[in-house]
């Protein structure tokens, strides 16, 4: 039974008889009230005694730990919080300031910080005021036990929102108008448009074949076998060795790119054409510009995509020709081909030019890797007046700016 239990008085009745047994009651409750004075007195004082010995225990550890004695200090430290626990001492200041020290303890000698981030928390927990004397902590000290205070305050503040009543909150209806969302949608695609421009640079390499059919570049005046003195009858003919591109481009939306496109093509395994001991090589390079637009077919890292473009320059393939000598004169009684840089090979290899007007036409695949494009394309160039059908394979890296 507790004290206030004893402490219960009946209520006095008017009956003479009674009055001497409710004499005795109210004298047993003096007696029992002093009695709780006296135990709780000697609680209070049970305490005190408890929280004297946390504290001696933590001044011996903090001796310790000035003499850099460290296994020393957290063994007492963790006995004192043994101690405390076992006399009831959860919410007492003295086990607040032993936490407080043992997180000291435990990060300068011993870079537990985490663990000492715990105590710290548990030592705001029972005192949020408290706090180590000035000059004790050193700053990594300071900072965990800063970061343990924000984080009690975190807590706390989580635990305040979810006590709170939630109601759900609707949001208004608004109805815009027809004219209002038209514009807006139209908003909407012209920046996914913007979002898909900007400069564009590249470059490729490659090589191509074809058809063309007309006068050869140096083979002039020739006796040649099925053909007219000086042209190529038609036929396929390669464009060797090889070109290089570069682009300059624009993308005026994500699908569509404009763009001007530089071709130099490099020429070789030709034989000059020797007349009267003078040789005459043909042509070594070709160059052309074309403007042109390519439209990318999907979206993605993955694009397909068709070209088309009109421009100026020439494009050379390289033909084969069987040559025999003319019939002898009195003037040249003794004919040569006119081949090699002897005179008098059997074989020239020439070159044909189309141009000076071209169209362009191609398909491709481009592979986007952040703001790099790999690309692969086929492209025929198309030459007018002199005929030729030439497909070029390319192969490119391009940079979007």
């Amino acid at each position: 039974m507790s004290c206030l239990q004893r402490l219960r008085v009946a209520p006095a009745k008017s009956d003479p008889s009674r009055l001497t047994r409710h004499a005795r009651r109210r004298s047993n409750a003096v007696l029992s009230l002093a009695v709780c004075v006296l135990a709780l007195l000697a609680t209070r004082s049970a305490h005190a005694d408890d929280a004297a010995s946390v504290d001696q225990l933590n001044k011996q550890a903090l001796d310790a730990f000035d003499s850099l004695n460290f296994d020393q200090a957290k063994a007492l430290l963790e006995k004192a919080v043994v101690k405390g626990e076992a006399a009831g001492l959860e919410h007492d200041p003295a086990l607040a300031r032993t936490h407080l020290d043992l997180g000291m303890v435990l990060i300068a000698g011993f870079q537990k910080r985490d663990e000492a981030i715990d105590h710290f928390k548990t030592a705001l927990t029972i005192a949020p005021a408290v706090s180590a004397p000035a000059g004790l902590f050193n700053p990594e000290v300071q900072a965990a036990f800063d970061d343990a205070k924000q984080q009690v305050e975190t807590e706390k503040e989580a635990e305040r929102k979810l006590a709170q009543p939630r109601r759900p909150v609707k949001p208004p209806v608004v109805v815009k108008p027809k004219e209002t969302a038209e514009e807006e949608q139209g908003e909407e695609e012209e920046d996914a448009s913007v979002a898909g421009s900007g400069f564009f640079l590249s470059v490729g390499v490659g090589s191509g074949a074809g058809i063309a059919k007309g006068k050869l570049d140096t083979n002039t005046d020739l006796a040649q076998n099925g053909t007219g003195n000086n042209s190529w009858s038609g036929g396929l003919a390669a464009s060797r060795l090889g070109h290089v591109t570069a682009d300059v481009g624009f993308f005026v939306s994500k699908d569509l790119l404009l763009s001007i496109e530089g071709r130099l093509q490099f020429i070789t395994g030709t034989t000059p054409v020797t007349i009267a001991g003078v040789s005459n090589s043909p042509p070594s390079t070709a160059l052309a510009a074309t403007a042109k637009a390519t439209y990318f077919l999907a979206s993605g890292p993955l694009r397909p995509f068709v070209s088309a473009g009109i421009g100026g320059g020439s494009v050379r393939e390289v033909v084969k020709l069987n040559v025999t000598p003319g019939a002898p004169t009195v003037a040249d009684p003794n004919p040569t081909t006119h081949c090699g840089s002897s005179g008098n090979e059997p074989t020239c290899v020439d070159t044909v030019t189309g141009g000076p007007l071209l169209l362009a036409v191609g398909a491709g695949v481009a592979y986007q890797l952040g703001s790099v494009d790999l690309l692969a394309s086929l492209t025929s160039n198309i030459g007018i007046p002199k005929f030729m059908i030439n497909v070029d394979l390319t192969l490119g890296v391009g940079f979007r700016l």
